[in-house]
Order: structure tokens, then sequence, then C-alpha cells
């Protein structure tokens, strides 16, 4: 049985469940003896099966049992294009799903601990690298980021680089590649994971108002004050707060009481899990494909015996049609023999007689049994065969 794992703290998981299965459970006992069983509740259980054509036993049905009332029929399980589902468990108890779970958790996250955030890079990782030398700001240029990113980097810029370098050094030990975009965006992929995210400091945004002048010397000190004067003007200054901002992820941002060192495993183990999430997501999609596929293999081996069968059917409706239509031939060829007539006497090229044996051998020849009931089946196959 599969485990969808999600990143939520509680024992909420996702188990595949057969349509079968869960069918004969539902009627060999309770429905809350099943509730317990896939520790699920009422509601999930029911929305799975509507959605999966599952049908349950009446309001009622346990009752009679218990009495030993007359039972209504048991329907059947009638064909879907899903054989398997998701349904959703972890309610009431601590299950294995729950084990299974910690476990995996523990499998993304071994190795992890080694990777601390150092006081002074060694060995950057290549997309550091580029931040130190100044080659980010040539890339990313702009007003924004001109000050922040201009050498000497200040104290706030340089923690968060070390801090980046940690980042991608941990997730390339787990499988990742990056590029960089020319947008502030690193792209990771791992398999068929990938995801986007940009690390930077945040800005703080200082607005300066310019004193305003009623009163000049002269003419000329108010035309100059009017051509010059800048009313506001917009400042960037680093803030010191560090993000780290990924799509479909979240965003994790430096707080007084939790700084994002301390925050790193957590976004890692995010990062890790929605890998895994993804890649069961496709195995599941992977497994609805064949599903389909098998129906529809099995829908179209019984259209071709259907058309097949109706083949034979024909061929065999055709050869009783033939079969009554020579013992018509042969009741009017008897009545026309018991007539008086000579034998000899000419009727065009052919006597009576000749004519006669002439009608004989027709009659024979129409007789689709003349051959056997062997042959009549062999036709039935041959017709059989040709519908392919």
């Amino acid at each position: 049985m599969r485990i969808l794992l999600r990143t939520e703290s509680h024992a909420m998981s996702e188990i595949t469940v057969s349509r079968d299965d869960l069918y004969q459970r539902l009627w060999e006992a309770p429905m809350k003896n099943v509730i317990e069983h896939y520790d699920t509740d009422y509601y999930n259980l029911r929305k799975f099966c509507d959605a999966y054509k599952i049908p349950t036993p009446p309001s009622g049905y346990w009752k009679k049992v218990e009495l030993g009332k007359e039972l209504p029929a048991k329907p059947p399980l009638k064909p879907y294009n899903y054989e398997k589902g998701e349904l959703r468990t972890g309610f009431k108890r601590s299950t294995e799903q729950d084990r299974m779970r910690e476990d995996q958790i523990a499998k993304v996250t071994s190795g992890l601990a080694k990777f601390k955030v150092p006081e002074r890079l060694t060995y950057p990782h290549p997309i550091a690298r580029d931040f130190f030398k100044g080659d980010f700001r040539y890339r990313h240029y702009n007003a924004e980021n001109r000050k922040q990113y201009d050498l000497p980097y200040p104290p706030g810029t340089h923690r968060a680089i070390r801090i980046l370098d940690t980042f991608l050094k941990a997730l390339e030990s787990k499988g990742y590649t990056f590029e960089e975009d020319h947008n502030w965006w690193i792209y990771g992929r791992s398999g068929i994971h990938q995801f986007r995210f940009r690390f930077r400091e945040q800005y703080r945004q200082v607005k300066v108002i310019h004193p305003v002048r009623t009163s000049f010397a002269t003419e000329l000190d108010r035309k100059i004050y009017h051509l010059t004067k800048r009313v506001t003007s917009i400042s960037l200054e680093p803030k010191g707060i560090i993000e780290f901002t990924a799509y479909g992820l979240g965003q994790w941002v430096d707080k007084p009481a939790k700084p994002l060192e301390d925050q790193l495993r957590h976004i890692l183990l995010n990062v890790l899990l929605a890998r895994d999430r993804t890649e069961q997501e496709a195995l599941s999609v992977v497994e609805r494909e064949k599903d389909r596929a098998r129906w529809a293999e099995v829908k179209e081996a019984k259209l071709k015996r259907k058309v097949q069968d109706q083949a034979s059917w024909t061929t065999f409706t055709s050869m009783a049609n033939a079969w009554e239509t020579k013992a018509k031939l042969q009741s009017f060829y008897f009545a026309l023999r018991s007539l008086p007539a000579n034998g000899s006497t000419m009727v065009g090229e052919r006597s009576i007689d000749e004519w006669k044996a002439w009608l004989e051998q027709k009659l024979a020849d129409s007789d689709p049994l003349k051959d056997g009931a062997e042959e009549v089946f062999r036709r039935l196959e041959r017709a059989r065969g040709q519908a392919d």
C-alpha cells in the first residue's frame, strides 16, 4: 500500500485503496468498522464511495442482519475507469502510516544536520561565488540593488550569501541542480520536481522631504529654486532582514526570536517533501493512466467479441433462412413429382426426367446441412475471423 506524505505536522495522510477491497469490507461489516480499519471518517469514506461508484449497504441493513430478517439483494460492483483511489486517513489514532511518515522525514533530512551556516566561506557554491565576485551586480543591475551589491557588501548582505551557500549545498547533496535567470530567481531541479526561489535581503524605503521655501532674496533665487526643487525623493537602504521565497512553498523571513539560520532545516524539509509528493502524484497519474488503458483494452475486447458474435449470428441466420427456403422448394418439388408426366417427353433441350434430375441436384446444393454439423460451425468461425 503506497503512502502519500503531506507536509503537515499532524497524522493526516492518504492511502491507495482498491475499489474491490473496500466493496468487500463494506458488505462484510458495518461502516463504523470499515472507518476504524482505514482510520478515516464517515465524510471521507462516503465521498470516496460516491467518487468511485462503490455501492454501500442501505440504511438499516445491519439491523436486519442482527435480527435475521430477509436482506435486500447485494448490488454488483460495476466496472469503473479507476480501480484504485486515494482515501484520506489519520483521523482517530496513530497508525502505521504515521510511523512511515516519520521514517520518511528522517530519511529526507538525513545528512542535513552537518550543513550549518559558517562564519566565513572557504569553498563557496558557484552561485554564491558570483555574488562575492560582483558578477551578480552586472547581470541584475538596476537602481534598487545597486547600493546593496556594490562592493564591499554590507554585513547583512554578506550573511545572506552565506545562508544561500549553505542552502544550495544542502539541496545539492539531495540531488538538486541549480541555475540562475536574469530576474532575481534561482531554479532548482531534482528529477521531475522543480521550483524557483529567490534569496535576498529586503529593503527599507526612506522618504526624504526637502524644506519648502516661501521667501527669496532675489527674483533669480526664486526662479532657480522652482527650476531645481525636488519635493520628495526615495532612497533604498538595506533593512537587514533576509527572506527566502519559493513558488508553491511559501515565504520564510528572519524573525527576532528565530533567525533564518534556525529555519533552514524546516525550509529544506519542505522542499524535499514537496519533491516526494510530486513524485507520488506523478506515480498516481501513471497508475490512473494504466487503469484507463486497461479498461480501454477491456472495452475494445468486448466490442470486438460483440462484432464477431454478430457476424457468426448473421451467418447462422442466413443459413437458417436458406434451410427454410430449401424445405419449401423441396415440398414443391415432391408435389411436382406426384403429378403424372411422361419422363421421356422433351421440354426444350432436356427431357422431363432430366429436368427432375437437375432440380434434385439444385436442391441438394442449396442444403446448408449437406456437409454435416461440423461444416456449419466452421462457417460460423470463418465469419467470426473475417469480422476482425
